[in-house]
């Protein structure tokens, strides 16, 4: 009879056997199908690194460096899945606004100027024939056509998917009597602003992004993506605001008087899925210490965002009664401090402002500029259409308040639209 003890002493040796004869699994065996092709991907980037797949992996940055046209760079990155790696290291994830100059609205071209790379690209799009360019957001054109006679339509188009979002048609309330009928066509878009980007990561539309516009006469219109008809915003005698300028910032709408001299703050609330659109407890009355003369008055108001804050930038006469005269003008620019309160700035540091005709406006860091355009910090650029087919550029210095020359910035065009693209390679 065999003893307990033996029994146990041959269950472990066959316990043993088994554990020698059966090797074990690498740990990333045990991986998720999911998991073991990350692990593949990781093992690619490791070998691109230390380079197994190029000799010299700088050689490879240095060609994507010379490559100037997005498009260029875009069919770079789809070669494969190294040259792709190269593409997302040696772009940084925010591109650099461009330039849109205007163009004939029947023509299917538009030209951009990189400020990088101080070059002109032409860019094809025939979606936007006959249309003009009102507002530029997120990598999103919004446009509106040219259709005599119909109703014109408005439509967000992205520069490279060539996607399209349409918006509702924007027609004027007027009485059945109106003195001219040719008023009752389709309002003219002066300005507009998103609140966010139309389209989320997975390519769904954002429902949730809210489009405020303006028309010729500072009224002020809004809806959300996918609503059928436009909002417009109404305010009693008392509260009557004229629009001049709109900006969307944290979740708000601000929007400065026509006369430049009051600033409204609009929050959307959303209840039983409709938007309404109420004045914000925080309203400022004037700009600073602003006294109105008779020679002394705002010419111009402006909104820009840098850094994630607000300024407010005001082109005033300074009181020689010449208002066509540049030299007869300042520039005075406020930030929005956290305690909503408007703090004069006089020196912008390394911060550019570039104001375009049509007052779109972009802040821009002069260490992104490139260096062959010999451009300055702490300055604020007006680019305008000249009495010629050029554009001219006139600086203004706010630290000493005087207006200097720019013989390094022209255009064959006027600037029209600022554009940032979204390039996801």
């Amino acid at each position: 009879m065999v003893s307990a003890q033996a029994t146990e002493e041959g269950f472990l040796q066959r316990k043993r056997q088994r554990h020698s004869l059966t090797p074990r699994l690498p740990e990333n065996e045990h991986l998720h199908l999911t998991s073991r092709k990350q692990q593949r991907n990781n093992d690619i980037e490791e070998d691109i690194i230390h380079g197994e797949h190029f000799s010299n992996l700088d050689v490879m940055e240095s060609v994507f460096n010379c490559l100037n046209g997005l498009v260029t760079r875009m069919q770079f990155s789809a070669v494969c899945r190294s040259w792709r790696w190269v593409a997302q290291h040696c772009c940084p994830p925010t591109q650099f606004p461009w330039l849109m100059l205007s163009t004939d609205y029947q023509s299917d071209d538009r030209l951009l100027f990189n400020f990088s790379d101080n070059l002109t690209h032409t860019w094809n799009l025939p979606e936007a024939y006959r249309s003009r360019c009102c507002g530029s957001y997120y990598g999103w054109l919004i446009m509106q056509t040219f259709d005599n006679g119909q109703r014109q339509k408005i439509f967000l188009i992205d520069l490279f998917s060539k996607a399209k979002i349409f918006l509702p048609i924007m027609t004027r309330e007027y009485s059945e009597d109106s003195v001219d009928p040719s008023m009752k066509l389709m309002s003219v878009i002066m300005k507009v602003a998103l609140s966010s980007a139309p389209k989320s990561n997975d390519g769904a539309i954002n429902t949730n992004c809210l489009v405020a516009t303006l028309d010729r006469f500072g009224r002020l219109y809004w809806c959300r993506l996918g609503d059928q008809s436009w909002t417009p915003q109404h305010f009693n005698k008392s509260t009557c605001f004229e629009f001049g300028e709109i900006l969307f910032h944290d979740g708000l709408l601000f929007g400065i008087e026509f006369a430049g001299t009051q600033i409204m703050v609009l929050k959307f609330d959303d209840h039983h899925l409709r938007f309404r659109a109420r004045r914000h407890p925080s309203l400022f009355s004037k700009f600073g210490d602003y006294v109105r003369k008779a020679d002394e008055f705002i010419v111009n108001s402006y909104m820009v965002e840098w850094r994630s804050h607000i300024y407010f930038v005001l082109l005033k006469n300074r009181g020689t009664g010449k208002l066509t005269r540049c030299d007869t003008q300042v520039f005075h620019t406020y930030k929005l401090d956290s305690g909503w309160n408007l703090v004069r700035v006089e020196n912008l540091g390394e911060g550019m402002i570039f104001i375009l005709g049509n007052g779109y406006t972009k802040f821009i860091s002069v260490n992104d500029i490139s260096p062959t355009l010999n451009l300055k910090g702490n300055r604020i650029y007006c680019l305008q259409k000249s009495t010629s087919s050029c554009s001219s550029t006139k600086v203004f210095c706010p630290e000493e308040g005087k207006w200097e020359r720019c013989p390094n910035l022209s255009f064959p065009n006027a600037p029209e639209m600022w554009y940032t693209a979204r390039i996801h390679y």
